[in-house]
């Protein structure tokens, strides 16, 4: 099998703070205050103090959504016809993705994290699985397995920041998605294959306040680990 062709389903970037420490919502709200525009759905919970905001930003769904200690931005698409979801190639929306950073005044970063879930469409499940033994080589997966999960963390050191060591969990497996279509009181169905890669990459949890001025930067550090392990795959 050729390498995959891999198409983005999503991107989520989390920023984690310290615990305890008190955080303030921009005035208009904190999609508002990244997208620039009012978002067009929003969900708010005051007393778990949590809240969901989501729109149309640059032609992406774009989500915020925020915890105690964390905040989550998130670029994603959603099942269009008999379409797998897909927002674009890595780097399209990656660069897209750059444009979306915290607003000013919020409390100190502690870890950064990035995320990615990967689609790779195939023909058949056979062609799936053969896919997963080229990607995974150090693992034999038989074309006649069946619910195949693969899992790894492969830890590094970062280049950015010398002192901070890089979890780059990556999760591997095959997906099939039937789509039903209703019409004339007829039912006909359409089913399409894909390899899925999820990504998680963060800074370790030991790691303390990072600088501000290199969150950016680890940002990219871990968004370029996700595009080289999706060309060669995990190592064992």
């Amino acid at each position: 099998m050729t390498k995959p062709i891999w198409q983005i389903e999503s991107l989520r970037k989390t920023f984690f703070f310290p615990p305890g420490e008190a955080f303030v919502t921009p005035e208009g709200g904190l999609w508002q205050a990244v997208a620039g525009t009012a978002p067009a759905d929003q969900t708010v919970k005051p007393l778990l103090k949590t809240s969901t905001e989501s729109g149309e930003w640059n032609g992406y769904t774009f989500t915020i959504s925020s915890q105690p200690g964390r905040v989550d931005f998130i670029l994603s698409s959603t099942l269009n016809g008999t379409d797998l979801p897909n927002i674009g190639t890595y780097q399209a929306s990656i660069n897209a993705f750059k444009a979306l950073g915290m607003p000013n005044g919020l409390p100190s970063v502690i870890r950064a994290a990035f995320g990615a879930v990967a689609l790779a469409p195939c023909a058949s499940h056979k062609e799936c699985y053969d896919g997963l033994g080229a990607i995974i080589q150090h693992v034999r997966i038989s074309p006649d397995s069946r619910e195949f999960l693969y899992r790894i963390n492969n830890p590094l050191k970062s280049t950015v920041c010398v002192d901070i060591k890089l979890n780059c969990i990556s999760t591997w497996g095959a997906i099939k998605v039937v789509f039903v279509t209703m019409a004339d009181s007829k039912t006909t169905e359409e089913i399409k294959y894909a390899i899925r890669a999820e990504l998680d990459f963060s800074t370790d949890a030991e790691s303390n306040l990072l600088p501000d001025a290199k969150i950016d930067e680890l940002l990219e550090e871990l968004s370029k680990l996700g595009e080289n392990i999706l060309d060669v795959g995990p190592t064992p």
